[in-house]
């Protein structure tokens, strides 16, 4: 499927976060066996794992289509359930039609409505549409925005950024 998508950047979710870098070394072997000869995967590395939860957002993209410009940003607000990861990328392929432009690509994965028993408060589920864990994911996407404005944005010296994850919104979220 991800050779079938050939995506000079993306973002994955729900990767394993156990060692900083197993799994993706893992997944990047097998996409570039199948598709990645000419120019293969790479990984933004933060170097260590991403928060305490057993999965992670990971960056990866085309070598030679663009380039990763700096390291990687993580937000570890302790509102995420999953710590956020950007990454600016710079167009460097000459027959791409967006050749010398900059954007950062950032990656997320917001609370889902799973475990509701422990939910509590504004995050119980009221039957209402939204599911539980409502007021934890509208507190995320509020951490969101903010970060990108006012850490990705400058940190990038440009506006152009691509929010790309697993927002879970559900019917009648706010």
């Amino acid at each position: 499927v991800f050779c079938a998508l050939n995506p000079d950047v993306a973002g994955l979710m729900e990767l394993e976060n156990t060692t900083p870098t197993d799994s993706i070394n893992d997944l990047l072997a097998a996409i570039n066996s199948q598709c990645g000869t000419a120019n293969p995967y790479y990984f933004s590395g933060t170097g260590s794992t991403l928060g305490g939860d057993a999965i992670r957002v990971q960056i990866v993209y085309r070598s030679g289509v663009v380039v990763a410009v700096g390291s990687p940003m993580v937000d570890n607000a302790p509102i995420n359930s999953r710590p956020t990861m950007a990454q600016t990328f710079d167009v460097v392929d000459p027959a791409n039609g967006a050749f010398g432009e900059r954007f950062t690509l950032v990656a997320n994965h917001l609370k889902s409505k799973g475990g509701c028993g422990s939910a509590s408060g504004g995050d119980v589920d009221n039957n209402d549409g939204q599911g539980c864990f409502s007021a934890r994911r509208t507190a995320q996407a509020n951490r969101l925005l903010t970060w990108v404005s006012s850490a990705v944005v400058p940190a990038a010296g440009d506006a152009d950024v691509l929010l790309v994850g697993a927002f879970n919104p559900y019917a009648q979220e706010p």
